[in-house]
């Protein structure tokens, strides 16, 4: 369970992946989808994504995104690609539910 980790570890935890920009019929013209495989999330966290783009809060934990888990222990978000500034920087969080903040930052 997450609450034995201070912080995230993506290489003991997480194993995520970007996939490149497409064309995305049903939410942006041109949408990113970011995808983390994190099984060892319990059912009181979320992964989240902060980083250095309005969509993902500018580094603003209190903005960062809730990544959807219909797919557990696959988590994913999908950002519009056309209101990204390259480069982009991102991190995943861990968000406690009951607390709805961040607890934990990714290493590195």
């Amino acid at each position: 369970a997450c609450n034995s980790y201070t912080s995230i570890r993506p290489l003991s935890l997480i194993h995520y992946w970007l996939t490149a920009a497409y064309d995305s019929p049903k939410t942006y013209k041109k949408g990113l989808l970011i995808k983390a495989f994190a099984p060892d999330i319990d059912k009181d966290h979320y992964l989240a994504i902060s980083g250095n783009q309005k969509a993902l809060g500018n580094w603003n934990t209190e903005e960062a995104v809730i990544m959807g888990n219909v797919n557990f222990p696959e988590w994913q978000v999908e950002i519009d690609a056309s209101e990204i500034d390259y480069p982009l920087e991102y991190k995943f969080v861990l968000y406690k539910k009951k607390e709805q903040r961040v607890v934990a930052w990714e290493n590195n």
